[in-house]
Formats: structure tokens, sequence, C-alpha cells
């Protein structure tokens, strides 16, 4: 890949179902134009739609979420906003400590985080930013 950047853009209703597709139309991308391994990608974008539509606009499907992502030569960059109030990603419990070991949820910004090189949010806490660098 040249040292051009290159970028596609996704609104979609916030619905979970919408995930898979989403998700797999913007890897296609990815993959067409870089030789990074999706699979890490794949987890943490589907993480990052899922917390969006679920926990950012409450599973409200006249809601939408923006999904972006920007292939620039040395990193392939998401960006994910929801329509929501925002979160606290400082001050989220610990899903390694012993009282939420066995609970359903609260593990995919552990996971984003783990497989991501970069993870940030804006001030407001309704929008993500996860990187991963092309080597």
């Amino acid at each position: 890949m040249s040292d051009s950047c290159l970028q596609k853009s996704i609104t979609m209703a916030s619905q979970t179902a919408n995930i898979r597709k989403i998700v797999s139309e913007l890897l296609e991308f990815v993959v067409a134009e870089t030789n990074i391994a999706t699979d890490e990608l794949h987890i943490a974008l589907s993480e990052a739609i899922a917390n969006a539509i679920i926990h950012g606009n409450k599973n409200n499907p006249r809601k939408v979420v923006n999904v972006q992502v920007t292939i620039q030569a040395k990193e392939v960059i998401f960006k994910v906003v929801d329509e929501g109030s925002g979160l606290d990603h400082r001050n989220l419990p610990n899903p390694k400590e012993d009282d939420n070991l066995h609970k359903r949820n609260g593990r995919g910004l552990f996971l984003i985080r783990q497989l991501m090189d970069e993870v940030t949010f804006n001030p407001l806490g309704n929008e993500i930013t996860i990187t991963k660098y092309v080597v």
C-alpha cells in the first residue's frame, strides 16, 4: 500500500443483527488493501459496535452507529460513534476480579484493549477509536 489514506464509513441502525454484516464488509475492505490478520480486528470491532448499540444507544433502533475505517501505511484505525450519553471508560469493573468472573457481560472493552495496539475515547465517551499497527 502506498502512503495514501483510504477510508470507508458505514452508518447502521442500532440492531445487533447488523453487526456481522457490517464487520464483514469493513474487514473485506481492510483485507483488500493490507496484509493484516483480521481475527483480532473482527473480535475488537464486533465488541466496539455491540457496546455502541447495547450500552450507548440502549438498543434503540431509531438511533444509529457510525463506523469508519481508515487505512494508512502503518495502521488501520476504526472509529465507532453512537448517539448515547457516553460512558466513563476509566471506571468500569475489572472483569478479572472474582466478583465479575461469572458475569455474562463486562469483557468487551477488556478484550478490545488486549487485542488492539491503541484504544482511545472522545471526552464524552460515545466514540471509541481502536488502532492496529500494520507490520
